[in-house]
């Protein structure tokens, strides 16, 4: 089955039937999805399961996903830096180099996909099934605040950090991989505290 995505912006507001269309769905699939996506507070459910449904932030429940995905990619840069092989740090650096040119251009969403691929490749190569998941679970609710670091001066900052991050990896030192790891995640949170 073919899978397809809608990109939508913070604050955007979605309607069912629009979605069922636009993804070829009848409207049981995508009024369950949204519900999901309510229960996980990662949107605000309108009156009825037609009305209209926008994308919210807390900001105590963006801050406690932020260090729960810090320390989970910490356990991925520990377990996976040993395990590394020369494709896994390529791939690596082939998404800094997106990430760079994506910060460069002022495409938040570009820099945001290369970010999560960087990241993407030592929790693969965890091979933790539980850490993933957790990622999974945790991670959507700092794509916003993530993007909104991108966009600024924070973002270029993060190319080097990425860079001292593959280093550390390419060296197989795993304590100096999760200290970058650390400092990457916790300018998230520091971002959330002092967005400018």
């Amino acid at each position: 089955m073919e899978t397809r995505n809608v990109a939508v912006d913070p604050g955007e507001i979605l309607r069912d039937p629009h979605l069922a269309a636009e993804l070829g769905l009848s409207a049981a699939p995508v009024d369950d999805a949204l519900q999901r996506l309510a229960a996980e507070r990662l949107m605000a459910p309108g009156i009825d399961p037609y009305a209209e449904v926008d994308l919210m932030m807390d900001v105590k429940e963006v801050r406690d996903a932020a260090a729960v995905v810090r320390v989970m990619h910490q356990l991925a840069a520990r377990v996976a830096v040993p395990l590394l092989t020369e494709t896994d740090l390529e791939q690596m650096q082939a998404a800094n180099k997106r990430f760079a040119a994506a910060v460069k251009a002022g495409d938040v969403k570009a820099a945001s996909e290369a970010d999560d691929a960087l990241h993407g490749v030592l929790v693969r190569v965890a091979g933790n099934q539980a850490l993933t998941e957790t990622i999974k679970r945790y991670a959507p609710r700092l794509h916003r605040l993530a993007q909104a670091q991108f966009g600024s001066l924070a973002g270029r900052r993060s190319v080097h950090r990425h860079a001292d991050l593959i280093r550390a990896c390419r060296d197989a030192d795993p304590d100096a991989a999760v200290d970058v790891t650390r400092r990457i995640f916790a300018s998230l949170e520091e971002h959330l505290r002092s967005p400018n």
